[in-house]
């Protein structure tokens, strides 16, 4: 009830008083204009209203949670596929250098359990025929002692008889050898006996590969072929923090994606940036995959030997690429100059610019001195022309107007001081008013003074020999 009006309910509802009132407070208190006086079915139609329409957004909200949670799972299986299929790869790569690895190996040891074969089969011969001299010596001396007279004589067949004793040594050592050999080759059971598993074979088994994987040769152009079994023994060792004497390798250098030399010093073949180790985990994720790398010697032409590489990326953005080509290139190649020059430099700081793709500023003030220009060639077919220069700024490369071939040029970029070598890059540049579009075109030239004649990728090692008969090994592991 009304506490002005006892006799009257309270029917309405004042908003500017924002109170319940009756009918009488109605014409006597209220009734004024600034009073806004709604009835109490009014307010329940409102009150319906707004409970429906709040009731119907949290229905929304609850949908749009719902969707939310089901693209989170799409997401999760997504990442997993993906990392899942990363793995079967690598293992699958894994599963084929070890078998051909091993297929080596075993048609070694066969061309050697051969070789064995016969060297035993004719130290055979050669004890049975010593067997026959030793009794004719025997019979000899038996002769001999009974005339004093011939003493001389049978002092020179004991001579003898001593040779012969320490040749039939010999020969059983060999046949000893042979059967350390047919261990090595022999392939064990699968099902779980192995009754002719001794310590002694094991011994001279493992003693035996490591002499046979060190001496084999590659007499082509004078390079060392290396082995699964030579890379085993030092896997644990740093290559930034010692000589790779065992490789034939005088100086500790970095290989992130591909490697060519002229002599002492490496040259970096750069595949837009993105295509150095893992470089992309530092810069907004993006994906990228080197799928194929293929080295060859193509010919020779006056200018030099054509060096063919093919590389296929896949990555996303590369209006790029250009600067981040020359930014990571241009730290590498500070590495290898300071090592010819002797320059003092913290190689852990040069390993995080080269995978963060982080700004050097005072990286290429000091460059200078080596990297004088970059220069920007047309390649079509085997015709080679100056094209244009690329300004090299220290935060930016400015590129030259170029005259439009159908939308695309072939580009080569190279350091052009002649002691450092050429630092190359090939691909397809699509020129749009100031900027540059770079697409990997898999074809590209250079002319290195010494090239690569092999190249091999053994667990996380990639080994790489040259035509002068050096060998480089590369970590291709992510630091």
């Amino acid at each position: 009830m009304c506490p002005d009006h006892p006799q009257y309910s309270m029917e309405m509802f004042c908003n500017t008083c924002n109170k319940k009132v009756c009918y009488n407070c109605v014409f006597v208190s209220h009734r004024d204009k600034p009073h806004n006086v709604i009835s109490k079915k009014d307010v329940e139609g409102h009150i319906d209203t707004t409970t429906k329409r709040i009731q119907q957004r949290i229905q929304n909200l609850k949908g749009m949670l719902h969707a939310f949670c089901e693209n989170i799972c799409k997401f999760e299986k997504r990442e997993h596929a993906a990392g899942f299929d990363l793995i079967k790869t690598q293992c699958d790569v894994w599963e084929s250098l070890l078998k051909r690895h091993e297929k080596d190996i075993l048609i070694a040891l066969a061309e050697r359990k051969e070789y064995m074969r016969g060297k035993v089969h004719i130290m055979k011969d050669t004890v049975q025929e010593s067997e026959k001299s030793v009794k004719q010596i025997q019979d000899a001396i038996s002769k001999v002692t009974e005339d004093k007279e011939k003493l001389p004589q049978l002092e020179l067949l004991c001579k003898w008889r001593e040779k012969l004793v320490e040749l039939k040594a010999k020969v059983q050592k060999g046949c000893h050898e042979i059967e350390n050999v047919q261990f090595l080759f022999r392939p064990l059971s699968r099902s779980g006996v192995f009754a002719e598993l001794r310590f002694s074979n094991v011994v001279g088994a493992v003693a035996l590969s490591k002499k046979y994987a060190l001496v084999v040769k590659d007499e082509r152009k004078g390079g060392l072929k290396i082995t699964m079994s030579c890379v085993a023994f030092d896997t644990q060792r740093s290559v930034w923090q010692r000589q790779l004497d065992v490789f034939g390798c005088d100086k500790p250098v970095i290989m992130p994606a591909h490697i060519f030399s002229t002599g002492v010093q490496a040259i970096v073949l750069v595949g837009i940036g993105r295509t150095l180790t893992h470089i992309h985990n530092e810069r907004d994720n993006e994906e990228c995959s080197i799928s194929k790398v293929i080295t060859s010697v193509i010919g020779n032409i006056p200018e030099g030997d054509y060096i063919t590489a093919i590389t296929a990326i896949t990555s996303g953005n590369r209006d790029v690429a250009l600067f981040i080509a020359y930014n990571s290139s241009t730290t590498l190649l500070r590495f290898n100059s300071a090592l010819k020059y002797e320059r003092d430099i913290d190689c852990s700081s040069v390993v995080h610019s080269i995978y963060s793709v982080a700004s050097v500023d005072n990286d290429i003030a000091i460059i200078d001195s080596v990297c004088e220009e970059i220069v920007l060639l047309k390649v079509k077919g085997d015709d080679v022309m100056m094209w244009g220069k690329l300004n090299v700024t220290e935060n930016s490369v400015q590129i030259p107007k170029m005259i439009q071939w159908d939308g695309n040029f072939w580009a080569v970029l190279f350091v052009s001081k002649e002691d450092m070598g050429q630092l190359v890059e090939w691909g397809t540049v699509n020129y749009l008013k100031d900027s540059a579009k770079f697409s990997s075109s898999g074809k590209g030239i250079c002319k290195p003074r010494t090239t690569a004649v092999s190249i091999s990728f053994i667990l996380d090692l990639t080994v790489v020999c040259f035509s002068d008969g050096t060998v480089t090994v590369f970590s291709t592991v992510n630091r």
